[in-house]
C-alpha cells in the first residue's frame, strides 16, 4: 500500500511538472513567433529602404572599399 501511495505521489508530481513545462514551451513559442514576425518586418523595412535609396549593395556584404 505504501508503494502505491508513493507511485501516485510521483505521478502527480510528474503531471504537474509536465503542465508547467508545457506552459513554458507555449510561452516560448509565442515569443519566438513574435520575434520571427518582427525580424521579417525589419528585413522588409531594410529592403524597402535600400530599394528606395538606390543602394545596390546587399546589407550583408561589405562595400568595395573594405
Amino acid at each position: 500500500m505504501k508503494k502505491s501511495i508513493e507511485l501516485e505521489s510521483k505521478i502527480t508530481f510528474i503531471e504537474q511538472l509536465m503542465d508547467e513545462m508545457n506552459q513554458v514551451i507555449y510561452s516560448q513559442q509565442k515569443e519566438l513567433d513574435f520575434l520571427k514576425k518582427n525580424l521579417k518586418d525589419l528585413q522588409a523595412q531594410i529592403k524597402e529602404s535600400n530599394d528606395s535609396q538606390g543602394n545596390s549593395f546587399p546589407v550583408h556584404e561589405k562595400p568595395p572599399h573594405y
